[in-house]
């Protein structure tokens, strides 16, 4: 993901200022990475909006990529890395999927896909070494003591749990609250994902068409006059 947000403002700072033309297609390129980047790292999305930005940010690269290559055009110098890009599209492919198994299993518990990547688990390793300041070396059995430690640290603290005075834990309000069913039901998310991607999919048609970007795609079968392929 940082990443992906590195490459995004690296090539931003390359754009010219003015709003011409022949810089269209590079903008909405950027735009759609800034949809996958927020998808996933945005607090305050909702299920359906996260799963049209991510499903419009990858149409969009799929689309994008398809369209360099039949125009011969350099991948390296309009695009982000082929590695970045199978990312992108686990990350999509993920996101959608980790959605309908919290649905599933963990109905209670908030979907926060912030929480999911590496960047999470350099961090939770960043703890554990606090722990152990000066120290060059440490043993397994030592990280996993640590790591167990902050795991029920971090699961109390997001959890706002808190002990009374005979020492036993009692949830707050507003941890009493999110023991509520946090998402729909299986089948009706699974609609709601089907209804988002054909929503997400229309709108790219309609804005490759606009960049004129769509008779190429079409001619090389990459889409047809009614869906993405």
């Amino acid at each position: 993901m940082l990443r992906l947000q590195k490459d995004s403002q690296e090539k931003m700072l390359e754009m010219p200022l003015k709003n011409d033309q022949k810089s269209s297609g590079t903008q909405m390129y950027l735009e759609h990475i800034s949809l996958l980047v927020s998808a996933v790292q945005d607090h305050e999305l909702s299920l359906e909006t996260r799963v049209f930005q991510a499903w419009k940010g990858i149409t969009f690269l799929r689309l994008w990529r398809a369209y360099l290559i039949d125009c011969g055009l350099p991948l390296n110098d309009h695009l982000i890395s082929q590695q970045c890009f199978t990312d992108c599209e686990y990350l999509v492919e993920g996101l959608i999927m980790s959605m309908v198994y919290m649905a599933e299993y963990y109905p209670s518990y908030e979907f926060k896909p912030w929480t999911y990547g590496s960047d999470v688990c350099e961090h939770f390793f960043g703890q554990v070494r606090t722990f152990y300041r000066g120290k060059s070396n440490l043993c397994v059995s030592e990280i996993i003591d640590i790591a167990n430690r902050i795991t029920k640290q971090n699961s109390v603290m997001a959890n706002n749990n808190i002990r009374d005075r005979h020492g036993q834990t009692k949830l707050t309000k507003a941890a009493t609250q999110t023991i509520k069913r946090k998402y729909p039901e299986t089948d009706v998310l699974k609609l709601m994902i089907v209804k988002q991607i054909q929503e997400a999919e229309k709108k790219e048609l309609i804005l490759v068409n606009s960049l004129g970007m769509r008779d190429k795609l079409v001619e090389k079968g990459k889409i047809t006059k009614n869906k993405t392929l």
